[in-house]
Order: C-alpha cells, then sequence, then structure tokens
C-alpha cells in the first residue's frame, strides 16, 4: 500500500486553539497516523496567524520531502483516510463546481494537501507570497481569508502542474446542511472554531 501524506497542523500557543489541537492529535495517534502538529505563537491577529498556513506548509514540505495533508487544527479525523488519487497530484483542494470561479468560497482550504513536487512547492510558495503581499496592500477593504489567496493562484498559476480534487469526506463541515445530508461516513470532520475565537483572538492584541 502506497504511504499516506503526514497530517500537518499548527495552532496558536495560549489560546483555545490548544483544547481543539489536542482532539487533532489525539485522532492521528487513534488511527496510527504519522503528524506534525506544531504550537506557534500569534503573529498577532486571526488574519496574520492564517497567512502563516502557506509559509508552514512550505516548512513542513521542506522538513519532511513527501506530500503532506494540512488539516486545519480544530478538525478530528473519523476514520482512517485511504490513498487517494487526489494524492498524486501536485496539490489536491476541496473545490465548490457549484461556486462562481471568484467566489470567496470557491475553495476551502481546511483541508489541503501539498505534493513535494517541484510544481507543488512553487504553488505553495506562490500561495505565501501572495497572502503577505494581500495582508500588506493599502487597498484591501474585505477581511483576509487565506482561501481566496490560494483560489487566485491556483486559478492564474501559468505553468503545466496537476491539481487534485478531494472528496467532500476529506472536508465535511460538521453543520453544514448539505455535507450533513451528503456526507454520511467522513474521513475528516471540520469544526470550524474560528467562528468562536476570532474575535477572542483579535481582542488579545
Amino acid at each position: 500500500m502506497e504511504s499516506l501524506p503526514t497530517i500537518i497542523s499548527f495552532y496558536t500557543k495560549d489560546s483555545p486553539y490548544e483544547w481543539e489541537a489536542e482532539g487533532l492529535i489525539n485522532s492521528c495517534r487513534s488511527f496510527s497516523l504519522e503528524c506534525d502538529i506544531e504550537g506557534v505563537p500569534s503573529a498577532g491577529s486571526w488574519e496574520l496567524n492564517c497567512a502563516y498556513k502557506p509559509l508552514f506548509i512550505m516548512r513542513m514540505l521542506q522538513k519532511h520531502k513527501k506530500g503532506v495533508l494540512w488539516v486545519d487544527c480544530d478538525a478530528v479525523f473519523e476514520r482512517l483516510p485511504e490513498s487517494i488519487q487526489a494524492f498524486r497530484a501536485d496539490i489536491a483542494v476541496r473545490s465548490h463546481p457549484e461556486c462562481h470561479t471568484d467566489h470567496i468560497a470557491k475553495i476551502n482550504s481546511g483541508t489541503f494537501f501539498a505534493n513535494y513536487t517541484k510544481e507543488g512547492i512553487e504553488i505553495v510558495k506562490a500561495w505565501a507570497e501572495q497572502s503577505l503581499k494581500e495582508l500588506a496592500s493599502p487597498e484591501r477593504k474585505e477581511e483576509f481569508w487565506d482561501q481566496t489567496t490560494l483560489r487566485d493562484v491556483i486559478k492564474n498559476f501559468n505553468k503545466p502542474a496537476q491539481i487534485g480534487l478531494l472528496p467532500l469526506e476529506y472536508l465535511k463541515i460538521y453543520d453544514h446542511p448539505l455535507h450533513v445530508a451528503e456526507c454520511v461516513n467522513p474521513v475528516i470532520v471540520h469544526h470550524q472554531a474560528s467562528r468562536l475565537y476570532k474575535n477572542w483572538m483579535n481582542a488579545k492584541h
């Protein structure tokens, strides 16, 4: 059987996300999944912490020199993942075909696969650069979401690359009506703790 990617994530130290990460770590251990989940200091706001995601993924690719599967720290594994076709691509994301190409929810980055390939590394690097550029833009009026910069990087990437699609089972949102109805045997369930902790994180700085 082909090896699975290393599960990676980070959580903000001295925040409620530490409690959330315990659930992810314990679920990885229960299925004997290789994982590398770190606590990091807050960068100063919820947005800045989100923007660190592609930089962290880049570091993990260089560290493990194999494919990695980012999973938000507020998610848990419900069953053992399989070596799906998407894990052979340069990157793999959950895309929503019903959304317009420019829709804010076109791409969901809560679960994200990056392969240790030239193209996979270049896409993650471009994602990191685009995130920092958008955060620094004096013209920015909308709240920063890392999934929108990832969407734009994928849309504008001008080199041949294999973009895989993650099935819903790898990114089920626990209370989303369609997800609840359509996904009865999920691999990964996301609890979207940012709904509870975003304002808390911003108020701490």
